[in-house]
């Protein structure tokens, strides 16, 4: 009777991608296979993908399903720790195999009868010890990447913006590296930092990206284990996601995060030379994490004071919206209204030249970056604050690494903390409400009217913001054609 034999291989990691680990692996199992006379229906394989980590296995996937329907009767493995890394996995595997009567055999080792008592143990016994290496492995890979993070040194990948230059020694070994800003590259990271700074949305920053024709991280990345969108096949694009990521490494101001995310996450001064300082760095971080960004869609701003913290309704003081009403001739007339009760109404293009008037007449006057300039002191104690417990959170996950306090303590006290950081984060962007340097210079002076008008709305929006406390629009029982400043009421910040 003849014997129906599947063979499969895998390998954690390929970094050619040509494939011959799992080549030798199938080699060897068909060599096997045909020692023993038996006939090989099905070859499956995995390359690059671990078996500890919870990854999807497309061919041990089809290969269990051959297994569940009975269709071989014996499967051929270089080695189990080829198909099982994990216990969990291990014990469903097994059970499958028991349950279809599908024998195991190793090409260099055991062959496993899991029907018996016996062939069940020693499987098990395998299993334990494939693990038990997988979990040493792990350990040793945190162990050195934490040493790496305390002495600054990077890790993975050299990112958009660097070069890394390694340190060898008399035996021609790397012993070191550290990160140089790239000359090409640190100047465009340089730019997005500060054109968001300076007030511009994300999505024109991203637009911007593209229109220069700068291609993003990982442009031509040959992606392994999933494919690229439609609309970026070759990974070329910006997207807003990608121009945040950028803006927001730590790395931007000589620091990196250690375990993002997790409970001993730490910012730690790292050895690369910063493109931007730590102080736009964290003014960036508290620009672009803002709860209420969440809700705001300031890439699609079209109207100076529509949705506007300063714009508001004279009569109920609701904020404004812009609605576009049928003028005498039937053409469209866009208005600011209120948005609740529709107390005022006023044309929107006679609004907006008036308030642009008396805005490049106040920065076009001589002393206009010395009167607007951000006061920084409340915003600096707010962010000086915040970096306090950022300490104090360094110092807890130092606890929680030597054991001076449980993970359940360390859960905790990363809870209060972090909410603490994000309140005093969200207190140093409120403190800030002058013109953001950046701005103020490419608006004020002689030329501020071409200035102005050269900005983007939500740039305009977020002058306004800081020179008004508001400008309401006043109900008025003026008729006729016309526009009647009096009815916008402005109030200068202090």
């Amino acid at each position: 009777m003849t014997t129906h034999a599947a063979i499969y291989a895998r390998i954690s990691q390929d970094n050619t991608g040509q494939e011959q680990g799992v080549k030798r692996q199938l080699d060897d199992c068909r060599a096997f296979a045909e020692g023993r006379d038996w006939e090989v229906l099905a070859e499956y394989s995995d390359n690059d993908i671990s078996a500890f980590k919870a990854q999807s296995r497309p061919g041990y996937d089809n290969l269990m399903a051959d297994v569940k329907a009975r269709r071989v009767d014996v499967v051929i493995v270089f080695q189990t720790s080829r198909l099982w890394r994990d216990m969990e996995q291990l014990s469903s595997g097994v059970a499958a195999f028991n349950k279809a009567g599908v024998r195991l055999v190793e090409s260099r080792g055991q062959e496993f009868d899991l029907s018996t008592a016996t062939g069940f143990m020693n499987v098990g016994l395998a299993g334990l010890i494939n693990s038990w290496e997988s979990r040493i492995k792990s350990e040793r890979v945190v162990a050195a990447a934490q040493q790496r993070a305390e002495r600054g040194q990077p890790n993975g990948s050299v990112p958009f913006g660097w070069r890394r230059e390694y340190t060898i020694n008399d035996r021609g070994q790397r012993i070191g590296s550290r990160d140089l800003p790239d000359p090409v590259q640190a100047p465009i990271v340089a730019e997005v930092c500060h054109r968001l700074l300076a007030g511009e949305s994300l999505r024109g920053v991203t637009e911007w990206l593209n229109e220069s024709g700068v291609e993003a991280p990982g442009a031509n990345f040959d992606l392994r284990h999933r494919g690229r969108g439609l609309t970026n096949p070759d990974g070329k694009a910006w997207g807003k996601t990608s121009t945040r990521k950028l803006a927001l490494r730590a790395q931007n101001c000589g620091m990196r995060r250690y375990h993002k995310g997790a409970p001993d996450e730490r910012l730690l001064p790292m050895n690369a030379e910063p493109i931007i300082t730590r102080d736009e760095w964290e003014r960036l971080t508290a620009l672009l994490t803002a709860p209420e960004r969440r809700t705001q869609k300031d890439g699609s701003r079209k109207h100076l004071l529509s949705y506007c913290r300063v714009g508001v309704c004279g009569v109920c003081g609701g904020p404004l919206r812009v609605a576009n009403l049928t003028g005498r001739r039937g053409k469209p007339q866009p208005l600011y209204v209120c948005i609740d009760k529709g107390c005022v109404g006023r044309n929107r293009d006679y609004v907006d030249a008036f308030v642009r008037e008396v805005v490049v007449g106040r920065l076009s006057m001589s002393d206009a970056r010395d009167l607007l300039a951000v006061d920084d002191t409340e915003a600096k104690a707010a962010r000086e604050e915040a970096a306090g417990y950022r300490a104090r959170l360094d110092m807890a996950a130092d606890q929680f690494a030597e054991g001076v306090i449980d993970a359940e303590q360390m859960a905790r006290i990363t809870a209060r903390l972090r909410q603490k950081m994000t309140e005093a984060n969200k207190r140093a962007q409120e403190a800030s409400p002058g013109v953001p340097l950046e701005l103020l210079d490419e608006v004020a002076g002689d030329q501020a009217a071409e200035r102005w008008d050269a900005l983007t709305v939500v740039q305009q929006q977020r002058l306004v913001n800081a020179l008004f406390n508001r400008i309401a629009i006043m109900p008025t029982t003026r008729r006729g054609p016309g526009f009647d400043p009096s009815t916008v009421a402005l109030e200068w910040r202090q």
